[in-house]
């Protein structure tokens, strides 16, 4: 969804296409770029906006929820979308519970080198 968002926005030809570039890309995109956006727009910005207003659960529930719509537009198979919401919601507790970013961010990074490294 990153990725995609950003080659729309800066589009990048890769003239000599080889499996190490596009592993390096893939790797940047899903393990390191794609986490660090994500975890701050939903549970930096988002969870705390919600959560001020509704309190702990419902904001976690309101941003996992808005988490796997990002997801769906992205054509994700339902399995992935409803994975999406699931981790959004441990996510989400994870950034309430210990008021860090970190945690979060840590396990969405392994989450995503486990889907770059078994099903890609």
């Amino acid at each position: 969804m990153i990725s995609s968002t950003l080659n729309l926005i800066f589009p990048i030809e890769i003239s000599c296409p080889s499996l190490s570039t596009n592993t390096s890309v893939l790797f940047l995109s899903l393990v390191i770029i794609a986490p660090l956006y994500e975890e701050i727009l939903y549970r930096g910005l988002v969870l705390d906006v919600f959560f001020e207003r509704y309190g702990k659960w419902t904001s976690i529930i309101i941003s996992s929820i808005l988490f796997a719509i990002a997801h769906s537009l992205n054509e994700e198979p339902l399995f992935a979308v409803l994975g999406a919401l699931w981790s959004g919601l441990v996510y989400g507790y994870l950034r309430i519970e210990t008021r860090s970013l970190l945690p979060g961010l840590l396990l969405h990074a392994v989450w995503n080198l486990h889907i770059v490294l078994f099903l890609s």
